[in-house]
């Protein structure tokens, strides 16, 4: 869906599908009618859309399109990409993350500068990624399922390196609260840890010197994430420079995807599927 508007894409899928598996079908669901169609050699595996944007994602391409007259914009090659994974700023500056076409590496296409870049984002292939609403950070998780990183979508800094846990799993979806506080992971462990991004923030609250004391004083207090009681070896022994989730809860028997609700609310919502 585009944002909350009456505009859907819709891929077909099942047994008997209504619609081709490898065309996109631009539906206004208010006149019940197509308004546009992409047709593609093989099956499309995921959609993003914006007001002048679609984003159509392949097992080894991705196809930007002008949302106004479906012209093609771009085409990037990626590394195969089974799950079709791929994310793109919703409003603004449009930038696009997708797998590499190297094992391990992250693309950041930004369409207002034209920069393309690309960094290493894990030693396995990428399962998962996310980026933040105003396109500053992005996060990535391996098909290992272990580690989650944040990055700085400008220059690939690793901002944080995040710890799921220690047994293989599959990461299902990532989410980056508006504000930058908070990321959610939801995996087929049925978990979804929640860690906070207080460094990143942190850093540019320091900044700001002319801040008065009456105004930290109604600050909420920072969240931290967990470390280990081992953390002492931390930069001698990899495994200790992970940060942990401050919070995590199951959803038995379910696998789900996560976000976060209204930024006023602090709520958590978890999608079944």
């Amino acid at each position: 869906m585009l944002y909350r508007s009456n505009i859907l894409a819709i891929v077909g899928g099942g047994s008997k599908p209504k619609y081709p598996s490898n065309k996109v079908m631009l539906l206004d669901y208010h006149q019940m009618k197509c308004i546009g169609e992409l047709s593609f050699k093989t099956n499309v595996l995921g959609v993003k859309l914006r007001k002048d944007m679609v984003v159509v994602v392949l097992e080894q391409k991705i196809y930007v399109y002008n949302f106004s007259d479906l012209k093609l914009l771009d085409t990037i090659e990626t590394i195969d990409n089974p799950k079709g994974i791929c994310c793109i700023t919703p409003k603004d500056t449009a930038i696009l993350i997708c797998p590499d076409k190297q094992n391990g590496k992250a693309f950041v296409q930004n369409f207002e500068t034209g920069q393309k870049q690309s960094y290493k984002a894990h030693d396995n292939g990428l399962s998962c990624m996310s980026i933040s609403t105003d396109g500053s950070i992005f996060v990535t998780a391996s098909t290992k399922g272990t580690l989650i990183r944040v990055f700085n979508t400008a220059n690939g800094t690793q901002l944080h390196e995040l710890r799921r846990g220690s047994d293989k799993a599959e990461i299902i979806s990532l989410a980056i609260d508006k504000n930058r506080r908070f990321l959610a992971c939801s995996s087929d462990k049925q978990t979804i840890h929640i860690y906070s991004l207080a460094g990143e923030k942190a850093s540019k609250k320091e900044s700001k010197s002319d801040e008065s004391k009456e105004d930290k004083k109604h600050e909420a207090p920072e969240i931290k994430n967990q470390t280990s009681v081992l953390s002492i070896f931390k930069g001698i022994i990899p495994y200790f420079d992970s940060e942990w989730s401050f919070a995590q809860f199951r959803i038995p028997d379910s696998r789900s995807y996560v976000a976060f609700g209204p930024e006023d609310k602090n709520v958590i919502i978890g999608t079944i599927i």
